[in-house]
């Protein structure tokens, strides 16, 4: 979710998660000793501990963001249903999208704010509360219990 103010860093006993110049998050699979604590922080469950036994998260593939190239869930997406850029600069396609009101993020409680926006759905009728939503916050909770194994953490 690339939070503004992430809950895992404070919990990184050995600091592998920091941000980049330009906001992107990322962790250091050379420090990271694999301890789960920061997946088992996260409220998104957007970190999970990889096969290799380190932390991972989407980071936006910042391997391409050095070359030049969008992340590539963005590029190779069909119905154009992802767009990136600079949050910074207001002629982005995605700074527009975010003043106009139609991309909003998905704040869970105690989060003030991320770097990932959705368009929600025509059909979404309560979007501003949906991280309280009872039903919402159950799914939330079967998708970090679905990512895989946390090493480390009981």
């Amino acid at each position: 979710m690339q939070c503004e103010d992430p809950i895992c860093t404070k919990f990184c006993a050995v600091h592998a998660i920091t941000r980049r110049s330009d906001g992107v998050l990322v962790i250091d699979k050379n420090i990271c000793n694999g301890c789960g604590v920061c997946a088992a922080v996260c409220p998104y469950g957007a970190l999970y501990i990889s096969p290799e036994g380190k932390a991972d998260a989407c980071d936006f593939c910042v391997e391409r963001l050095d070359r030049g190239l969008p992340p590539k869930c963005v590029e190779t997406c069909l119905g154009r249903a992802r767009t990136f850029g600079d949050l910074d600069d207001p002629d982005s396609e995605i700074s527009k999208l975010v003043r106009s009101g139609k991309a909003r993020p998905l704040l869970l409680e105690g989060i003030r704010a991320t770097r990932v926006y959705y368009i929600p759905s025509p059909n979404e009728t309560d979007w501003d509360r949906i991280g309280s939503n009872e039903y919402f916050l159950r799914t939330l909770d079967q998708r970090k219990r679905d990512l895989p194994p946390i090493r480390g953490v009981v």
